[in-house]
């Protein structure tokens, strides 16, 4: 007895596509989301879901079902154009049966919530047996959404205490008898700490709501630098053995507000955040759960501490939580219907710390009702309300770095890059001075290459700006080792001022081989009460050759960045940018490439402008335009993976330069 059910591609999500008729197989457009789905958003047009399902060995009492929501109007169903139409009502919720429509290949599923007032949901489960199974219900008897298992940790300096609360939901028909059994898991899948309840017992046709609370010792904590990650797995076990399992994050950090200052387990904390709007260009927010993972390790990579995102999007939680980034949770609007649910679905993410709301009194009620909100405090100079998620976490005053309008595009030159640097650097300080709990700069990347308005530290395809090394220099050298870098490429016409940015204490410059001066960071204003002040050095006077910059700890030589002043450009070099992830070929996901142009020994020619043009072989596919003018040396281009896995060979070509050409594979996810 069984079946083999398969998801191609994964679930993908749309709230704006067509509501009058079903829209075209592909999904290029479409969001990548997990099950259950809860955007917690209202929305008045459809919301489509769609996959790939292959369905094998399947057996005569097999059943695939969907669970959907009841928040909208009406709801459709198709399996290749085919129509679902038996639907059977449950409390807050449309079980539809698709067992009949399922061929055994692969076939296009299609859902589509009309007229929605209210949060969306999905779930997918295939059903075993002549009915459905005992289960962990996705709302509760009055048909509230609630995640499957909501766990609250309360902790002391010796054990955690979890509570968790369940909603069991018996569709047997006749009365049944379970047992709850929750395991803490870590990374590595070993068991720390289990718990197993008395035997339940359940009414036919019953949702019953199950509460445990049980203790452990306490764990290694959450911590930005180090993000210890647990997961509670919770079963609903039958009398035959057979059990329902789920797994969701467990909060293992706890926040506090002292002086002013944030406070994780204990520890100050500044936090350093940004928004992050997790766009590409051209594919804008359509990309895959491994490029959020990307973004979010550059984000880190770059110093952040922090980000704001707005919403719930639990993929970029997930990314969030494994590289050690808060988040703050920014919830737009005078109303939000889902504001309960909201709250309830990141009770499990140490990485969470707060909420930013409009209006005050929309998040009030729901997070009073369970029991999680102390107090709250202005922050500028939005004037958002931050709630925090235990009476612990509690919100302080931060404040926003923002950009002048004018355009810091990579390739303007040192000097202009500079304003930008300088305009970040005082105002770091000057939060650091004033007691600021953090701050938080306006964007991390530049939403449009040709747009106009407030720039990031990163440009639209995540070319590194100066700004970006200027925070990476601010993590200590136990979070990331010992770190310098020069902001001057030092090509003719470069300043005599060169600046260094360092967490070191001693930087030592030299050009050619020749001591320029070995100093201590910048001192005065803009500089005083930073972790990291930047270095500053006067070069007598330009000279062609090597400008190298050394860090000391302790008299002690422990990291080094040159410059190279570059000959005529005669080559090109291409790199990908793959975070350290391979391009996964799910017809999603998708990597940066860029070639930069450069001598023929191979150093960058960062004030070469010229045209060029990609070309791509294999399982893979360009997005945007090419030919494309190079900035600061360097063109980019993305690609994305196809449907297939396989190899993928992309060649550069620009007049007058040797082209070049890189092979890499995409993998199987």
């Amino acid at each position: 007895m069984g079946c083999a059910l398969e998801l191609r591609d994964s679930w993908h999500c749309a709230l704006t596509a067509s509501d009058a008729a079903i829209p075209a197989a592909s999904d290029a457009s479409w969001a990548p989301t997990a099950l259950p789905y809860a955007p917690l958003v209202s929305v008045a047009t459809a919301v489509w879901f769609q996959a790939t399902l292959s369905a094998t060995e399947m057996s005569n009492d097999f059943r695939y079902q969907l669970r959907l929501r009841l928040a909208g109007e009406s709801i459709a169903v198709w399996i290749d154009d085919q129509a679902v139409e038996s639907v059977a009502q449950l409390p807050g919720e449309a079980t539809l049966d698709c067992t009949s429509l399922l061929s055994g290949g692969d076939q296009r599923l299609i859902i589509r919530v009309s007229g929605a007032s209210g949060p969306v949901g999905l779930v997918s489960e295939p059903m075993f047996g002549p009915t459905a199974r005992l289960s962990v219900s996705w709302w509760d008897e009055e048909g509230r959404a609630i995640v499957p298992v909501r766990a609250h940790v309360r902790r002391d300096a010796q054990e955690i205490c979890i509570q968790t609360d369940l909603c069991l939901r018996n569709d047997y028909g006749i009365a049944q008898e379970c047992t709850v059994r929750q395991e803490v898991v870590d990374e590595q899948d070993e068991v720390v700490a289990d718990y197993s309840s008395d035997t339940l017992s359940l009414d036919e046709k019953s949702i019953v709501r199950h509460s445990t609370e049980w203790s452990l010792e306490a764990l290694p904590e959450w911590w930005p630098s180090r993000p210890t990650r647990y997961r509670l797995r919770t079963a609903v076990v039958r009398p035959d053995g057979q059990a329902d399992v789920w797994e969701s994050p467990l909060a293992s950090a706890s926040y506090g507000v002292s002086d002013g200052r944030l406070h994780v387990n204990g520890r100050v904390l500044f936090w350093r955040g940004v928004r992050a709007d997790f766009c590409y260009p051209e594919l804008g927010r359509s990309i895959s759960l491994m490029a959020l993972e990307r973004e979010v390790d550059l984000i880190r990579s770059c110093g952040f501490t922090g980000i704001v995102m707005q919403d719930v999007d639990l993929a970029i939680l997930d990314a969030c939580e494994a590289a050690g980034v808060c988040v703050l949770i920014e919830v737009e609007g005078e109303e939000h219907s889902g504001a309960r649910g909201l709250v309830e679905s990141v009770l499990g993410y140490s990485c969470v710390i707060g909420f930013l709301a409009s209006n005050r009194e929309m998040l009030t009620e729901p997070l009073a009702g369970l029991g999680l909100l102390d107090r709250f405090a202005r922050l500028t100079p939005e004037s958002v309300i931050a709630y925090r998620l235990e009476p612990s976490r509690e919100a302080d005053v931060l404040e926003g770095i923002g950009t002048t309008y004018q355009r810091y595009q990579r390739g303007v030159g040192a000097t202009v890059l500079q304003e930008q640097v300088d305009l970040c650097r005082v105002l770091h300080d000057r939060h650091y001075k004033t007691g600021q709990a953090g701050d938080l700069y306006s964007t991390f990347a530049d939403r449009d290459s040709a747009a106009e308005g407030p720039v990031g530290v990163v440009d639209a395809y995540r070319n590194r700006k100066p700004v970006s090394w200027f925070y990476q220099s601010q993590l200590t050298p136990a979070e990331q080792g010992p770190f310098v870098w020069i902001a001057d490429e030092w090509v003719p016409g470069a300043e005599r001022r060169v600046l260094v940015f360092s967490n070191c204490r001693v930087v030592t410059l030299t050009l050619n081989g020749q001591v320029v001066d070995a100093i201590k960071a910048d001192e005065g204003d803009g500089n005083d009460h930073l972790p990291f002040a930047p270095f500053t050095f006067e070069v007598p006077e330009f000279m062609r050759g090597v400008l190298k910059a050394i860090g000391y700890v302790d008299d002690r030589p422990v990291a080094e960045h040159e410059r190279v002043t570059p000959l005529d450009p005669s080559v090109l070099f291409i790199e990908i940018d793959d975070g350290g992830r391979a391009l996964v070929a799910d017809g999603v996901d998708a990597v940066f490439v860029r070639a930069s142009i450069r001598d023929d020994v191979g150093n960058l020619v960062p004030d070469s402008l010229q045209e060029v043009k990609f070309t791509i072989e294999g399982a893979g596919r360009l997005v945007g335009e090419t030919p494309t003018s190079a900035e600061a040396g360097v063109a980019s281009i993305l690609i994305q993976a196809r449907g297939e896995a396989g190899e993928i060979r992309v060649t550069a070509l620009a007049p007058g330069l040797q082209e070049a050409m890189y092979r890499f594979v995409s993998v199987v996810g």
